[in-house]
């Protein structure tokens, strides 16, 4: 697996704890940003909205 896939991937995981404790409503890019350690926009670069994050 790429670099960027894993990433990717990472982001997702991140994406589905957050979901899990605070609901969708509380996913957002900025708090995934910070969880993951990244900037908003290091995000955006593997998903272009916070609308392709949810699954």
């Amino acid at each position: 697996m790429q670099k960027g896939q894993q990433t990717r991937a990472a982001i997702l995981e991140a994406a589905l704890g957050l979901a899990s404790h605070m609901g969708l409503e509380g996913l957002s890019i900025g708090a995934l940003a910070e969880v993951m350690h990244m900037s908003k926009s290091g995000v955006f670069a593997h998903f272009g909205s916070r609308e392709e994050l949810q699954i």
